[in-house]
């Protein structure tokens, strides 16, 4: 639009620019649409927000919280990366505006107020129209720390909101990329879901009670004034608690990684590959200490590879140099676009990273192995520990063997042979539903037909017995307090019990350097010939 050029002057060189040929006129009109249409004005305000808040950053923290800049995204993105993704809805709005109650414990309620007040200093959460709300709750992180969660459930929002099945990458993925002697470097995205809007549609439904979570600083009492003294205001950003939030933010993550790939052609591209190798277990030349799946460079290594698991990065390749290059080009990448690159998280290339995704993986000594932290092998202990202490005591408490299950399916994720002695707790914590036979296993095709004609059998005589038949598994049982132990619960606690009796946490040894097995295709029905 302006060329310019310089012209000598008694004090030197003077800088002089003169709009191009048509770019008055272009810009002029471009201005017009911006300060006269909706969708002008939009794009300013969104645009002065995001400016605004990267000034009042500091080195290493975005102090009054971050906005996406739309305009670096790709053409197709930037409206949505502007306004937020639609939802997919499958009913109507709930109304729900039941007032937030405090905590019990004083000094969760503080953290909790702290929590809610610093999400509010930084515009993820703003007065405005609320016609639906939720509730929020808090549950422990570390000793003297909680994490907060919305609760979009209770209030009936998440009913009416679908998000499809994703995967998460886990350690498993991450040894495509490893070697013995290969490095690891982690990188963190601040505010993972608070980075990304949420669609006009939703935040009015999305109010939160403040009532009870005022900020108590004096400095602070001016802001309090202009936001007015109403009751409820609501989340502008993705929050926590939401059902789609996981799916709308992590879908950015992965479009932003595969922009930051670029071009794997390039040989000084850090995610540079030329071809991709199979070695599947009964292919010829199969070897057991190299992945089955394998991106490989121009120079004969394993190309550089980044994973995230929700809001914290994992890089691994062959070299450390290559690694933390990797690892910048992300990083910046994300700054780029306005998503929040935690750089004081950030660690060096490393062959002993600390853990990722519940495992920590260690590719020193010639190896490749994965094992628990040392406080989390103690936890594990100590809970499989307390399910064999509840059996002289009665029935099982539910909900307490729902917890214990949940954290220990992140250290089957380590330890995989731990995974069949867990059946036990499935089958116990499922025994109350329907159709479930005496084993706690569901019944099968035929035992479910013999139960169908018995019960409709049965009810042949009753009033309306067809229409009883027809809600038959329609509305879902709701679960007891307690359940009872399987036949197998003892036995598998016991196996648990031999398999983690270890006082340190055992090092899973993913590769062998020695092939030792043999696979032979077959049929094991006992129906070939």
């Amino acid at each position: 639009m302006v060329r310019g050029h310089y012209s000598w002057s008694p004090n030197g060189p003077r800088a002089v620019f003169v709009w191009s040929k048509g770019g008055q006129s272009a810009y002029k009109s471009q201005w017009s649409y911006l300060r006269s249409t909706a969708d002008g004005l939009a794009t300013v305000q969104a645009g002065l927000d995001a400016i605004r808040r990267a000034a009042n950053a500091s080195w290493f923290e975005w102090l009054d919280g971050s906005a996406l800049f739309f305009w670096n995204w790709g053409d197709k993105y930037q409206r949505l990366t502007r306004d937020g993704q639609p939802h997919y809805l499958t009913g109507t709005f709930p109304v729900f505006l039941k007032p937030q109650k405090r905590h019990r414990d004083p000094v969760k309620h503080e953290l909790m107020r702290k929590k809610v007040v610093q999400v509010r200093k930084r515009g993820y959460i703003l007065p405005g129209k609320v016609v639906g709300g939720t509730h929020y709750f808090c549950v422990d992180k570390g000793l003297d720390d909680i994490r907060m969660v919305y609760n979009g459930t209770s209030c009936g929002l998440n009913d009416i909101l679908w998000a499809p099945r994703f995967g998460l990458p886990t350690c498993r993925q991450t040894l495509r990329g490893l070697l013995p002697s290969y490095y690891q470097c982690d990188l963190d995205v601040g505010e993972q879901f608070l980075n990304y809007p949420l669609h006009k549609d939703l935040r009015e439904f999305s109010g939160v009670d403040v009532s009870g979570v005022r900020s108590t600083d004096p400095d602070d009492s001016e802001w309090e004034r202009q936001r007015g003294t109403g009751t409820w205001e609501r989340w502008e950003r993705n929050w926590m608690g939401l059902r789609d939030s996981p799916y709308r933010s992590l879908q950015w993550q992965v479009r932003l990684k595969f922009e930051v790939y670029g071009d794997r052609r390039d040989h000084d591209n850090p995610f540079h590959w030329e071809k991709v190798l199979f070695n599947l277990p009964g292919s010829k030349g199969y070897r057991s200490d190299l992945p089955w799946i394998m991106k490989v460079r121009f120079d004969g290594y394993l190309a550089v590879e980044i994973f995230v698991y929700v809001d914290d990065g994992r890089v691994v390749g062959y070299d450390p140099a290559l690694v933390w290059r990797a690892a910048r080009a992300y990083a910046a990448a994300c700054s780029r676009r306005g998503v929040q690159d935690a750089a004081r998280k950030r660690t060096s290339p490393t062959m002993t990273p600390g853990p990722w995704a519940g495992t920590i993986t260690h590719t020193d000594g010639g190896t490749l192995t994965g094992m628990v932290s040392q406080e989390k092998w103690i936890k594990t202990q100590a809970l499989i520990k307390e399910l064999a202490d509840m059996v002289p005591r009665g029935p099982l408490p539910l909900q307490r063997l729902l917890e214990i299950r949940g954290f220990l399916m992140y250290v089957v994720r380590t330890y995989t042979w731990l995974n069949p002695y867990v059946k036990g707790l499935h089958l116990t914590v499922d025994s109350w539903r329907d159709g479930r036979a005496e084993d706690g296993f569901k019944w099968t095709a035929k035992e479910r037909r013999e139960a169908r004609a018995e019960e409709m059998l049965c009810r042949r005589g009753d009033e309306g017995w067809e229409d009883q038949v027809a809600r038959a598994g329609q509305e879902d049982a709701k679960a007891p307090e307690t359940v009872l132990p399987v036949a197998r619960y003892l036995r598998d606690l016991e196996c648990l019990q031999q398999l983690t009796a270890p006082k340190e946490p055992p090092r899973q040894l993913y590769r062998a350097k020695h092939q030792a097995a043999f696979f032979v295709v077959g049929d094991a029905s006992g129906m070939a010939k």
